[in-house]
């Protein structure tokens, strides 16, 4: 049966579908009793949800971040879409597809990905073009590289975000570097691929799109700088 995205719910219908919790409160009602509030997501958007007369054990069952196989029904509150819950019950992350929950690059990665190659194996300086290759290598590293949004909020933040982010910027350096005869073409295209590569380690995009505790505490620059070290 195929999956119902966020943008696909009307009014009215029935929901048997996992969604992806991006917020979490309990709020208090005018009567005394307490309230569920959550944000769920997929790819295609957010809705907010409730679950009215929620207990402590339920309140407790989940966190921020794990996914929920939902039950409920979508009703119009205000103008807007929202979803009341009748019953729920944490997933494992192991058994769902990331990809339908998290927005992600519509641009095909392969070809990304064969882009920024092409870009760093043109480089002329010998040293360059070694250190470039040292990268390309990392199986591990690059996978994530593509992966990872370039940010949480701003821009490109969707899967495969700081791939697109980075071959954006190494289009243009390509284009405009013949225009200024003073550029190394070689540093300007190495440093528009490494300028954001620490943030394989700041962001994470397990269950959302977060900062890791390193990438709060220390930062994509600094982690940057111990990756190229």
């Amino acid at each position: 049966m195929p999956r119902r995205f966020v943008h696909d719910l009307s009014n009215g219908d029935s929901i048997d579908e996992i969604y992806l919790v991006s917020e979490k409160q309990v709020r208090p009602t005018r009567n005394g009793t307490s309230y569920l509030h959550l944000d769920l997501r997929d790819r295609s958007g957010v809705i907010p949800a409730r679950l009215w007369n929620v207990t402590e054990q339920q309140a407790r069952a989940f966190e921020k971040g794990d996914f929920l196989a939902i039950r409920g029904r979508v009703q119009l509150f205000q103008g807007a879409l929202q979803l009341i819950i009748s019953s729920f019950q944490r997933v494992d992350p192991a058994s769902v597809d990331p990809a339908d929950f998290l927005p992600h690059t519509e641009q095909d990665v392969d070809q990304l990905l064969a882009k920024l190659r092409s870009f760093l194996r043109s480089l002329t300086n010998p040293h360059l073009k070694a250190l470039a290759e040292c990268f390309l290598i990392d199986q591990e590293l690059m996978a994530l590289f593509a992966r990872i949004p370039a940010g949480v909020r701003h821009h490109h933040a969707y899967l495969g975000g700081l791939l697109e982010h980075v071959v954006n910027l190494m289009e243009v350096g390509h284009r405009i570097a013949p225009l200024y005869p003073g550029i190394d073409r070689d540093l300007l295209l190495m440093g528009m691929f490494l300028h954001d590569i620490g943030k394989v380690r700041e962001l994470s995009s397990a269950s959302g799109l977060a900062y890791t505790d390193e990438g709060q505490l220390v930062g994509h620059i600094v982690l940057g700088i111990e990756i190229l070290n």
